[in-house]
């Protein structure tokens, strides 16, 4: 599937099932985010293209819009997973969904800038940045 098509059934399937504010902060994502990559299937997303068209949207912005922004777009791949399974059932939709996992992990380390904790012997914890 093309991220275009997918990225309008997202679209249309939040305009009926969320708020007003909801559609257009996922809107103001997608819509850039199909200009760019709307004739990519989902498939041939690649990672590295992924996070340089977020670090291009989120450049200059303060960390709770980059946060909402990389939340907008999990959901996104969230959403094409889960029809991608229901509907598609091909080796395709297992390679995407293998792409889809190390994104996600990948975008979860980038967006927050967190620091991990490790728990040590003693029970303490212990900050480790990434």
């Amino acid at each position: 599937m093309k991220v275009s098509k997918a990225g309008k059934i997202w679209l249309d399937y939040h305009q009926i099932n969320s708020k007003k504010n909801t559609v257009r902060a996922h809107s103001f994502v997608m819509d850039r985010f199909r200009h760019q990559f709307g004739d990519y299937e989902l498939g041939d997303l690649s990672i590295d293209n992924i996070l340089d068209f977020m670090n291009q949207l989120t450049e200059g912005r303060k960390p709770q819009t980059k946060r909402g922004r990389f939340t907008s777009l999990l959901a996104f791949f969230n959403f094409t997973k889960t029809i991608s399974i229901l509907i598609l059932p091909t080796y395709a939709t297992l390679q995407c969904c293998a792409s889809y996992s190390v994104l996600r992990q990948k975008l979860n380390l980038i967006y927050s800038k967190r620091k991990l904790w490790m728990r040590s012997s003693s029970g303490q914890y212990i900050p480790e940045t990434v």
